[in-house]
């Protein structure tokens, strides 16, 4: 059986522990995993498995009690639930020190925490940039006033602290700079701090719009119905568009300004079986 320990997403461990039955019981079915769990709805554990419905409080001990977890493990699931279903970044980050703490085994521990920190704020990346160009002179109010949207003199003195302290800064005799080129994390630090990265760089796109001259901006946007297959292709050229961006700005040796360049590129419709199908 799954060893719960070493999960971060919930839905993956449930999903481990119904193939690992699938495999030694072929008549083992999501059917039978919700009669377990007590639910009357015969299709909840596959709604749960597939991301359209969430576990309740009580449905967490239903679940717990049917995979015979033992009581610190099911408070760690519960923790686990509550991780994967928290929309709060503030409540991620709890959740998150949680499973930190829970067990010295867990993959929330194995991940470095001052890479997580790194992408909990827009701002952490910017300043990296930022006090490579700018001469504050420990001004951290000027260093602030110099991102758009501006922050305070505090918190940039936290990510230039962050930073030197993960050895991404290195002061010099005349101020700051940077130890490397790029940052790059694993896919765990990605698939949690990254989320809530990405929406911050989300809403200063939405105030660009409104503060940014057009001839300061470059944002468009594209509607098409596409295959699966053509799907796959368009997001190999963005991974390539996006490599060739980041050599451009790596060989840049007299930058003036910072820039955020986002990627979007999501569905607006149920998948289809067929063109003018029903959804």
């Amino acid at each position: 059986m799954p060893n719960v320990y070493d999960y971060l997403d919930y839905r993956q461990y449930l999903r481990d522990y119904y193939a690992e039955q699938k495999e030694k019981n072929p008549r083992f079915s999501y059917e039978l995993f919700t009669r377990l769990a007590g639910f009357k709805a015969k299709s909840l554990i596959h709604s749960i498995l597939s991301g359209k419905r969430n576990i309740s409080k009580d449905g967490v001990y239903r679940i717990g009690a049917a995979l015979k977890l033992g009581r610190k493990e099911l408070a760690f699931f519960q923790v686990l639930v509550d991780f994967g279903q928290a929309t709060d970044p503030n409540a991620r980050s709890m959740y998150f020190d949680k499973l930190c703490e829970a067990s010295p085994h867990s993959p929330a521990r194995k991940l470095q925490q001052d890479s997580y920190e790194y992408y909990s704020q827009w701002y952490f990346p910017a300043i990296r940039e930022l006090a490579c160009m700018v001469r504050f002179d420990k001004d951290f109010e000027k260093l602030g006033r110099s991102l758009k949207p501006p922050i305070g003199a505090e918190q940039a003195r936290r990510a230039v602290d962050l930073l030197v302290g993960l050895g991404l800064l290195e002061r010099t005799r005349t101020g700051y700079r940077q130890t490397s080129t790029s940052v790059t994390t694993g896919d765990e630090v990605r698939s949690l701090a990254v989320a809530d990265y990405h929406r911050q760089n989300t809403d200063l796109a939405k105030l660009a719009i409104d503060s940014t001259p057009a001839e300061e901006r470059d944002i468009t946007s594209l509607t098409m119905s596409i295959s699966r297959a053509t799907f796959e292709a368009i997001k190999a050229e963005v991974r390539a568009c996006r490599r060739r961006v980041a050599q451009l700005a790596n060989a840049e040796t007299s930058p003036s300004r910072i820039f955020h360049l986002n990627f979007h590129f999501f569905p607006t419709s149920a998948e289809l079986d067929s063109p003018g199908g029903e959804i």
